[in-house]
């Protein structure tokens, strides 16, 4: 995530950055904001393999934002 933040400061666009948790726990690592409120979501692993569970942290920011969820990476 380091290295993702220190490429985000270079841009102009991303207005602010933080982590999202639902209350039943689907969480998504890294939120970008950008200055017309698109945000992009980042969910971070050092597995080898992405099993469909890492991405529902993803689906359920996409569905909140709708039209303001640019995209999310794992």
């Amino acid at each position: 995530m380091g290295e993702i933040l220190k490429k985000a400061s270079w841009s102009d666009r991303v207005s602010s950055y933080g982590h999202w948790r639902t209350l039943d726990g689907p969480s998504v690592d890294l939120v970008l904001e950008r200055d017309d409120g698109c945000d992009v979501g980042f969910e971070v692993t050092a597995s080898g393999s992405v099993p469909g569970m890492d991405f529902e942290g993803l689906r359920k920011l996409r569905t909140l934002l709708g039209d303001q969820f640019l995209g999310g990476i794992v």
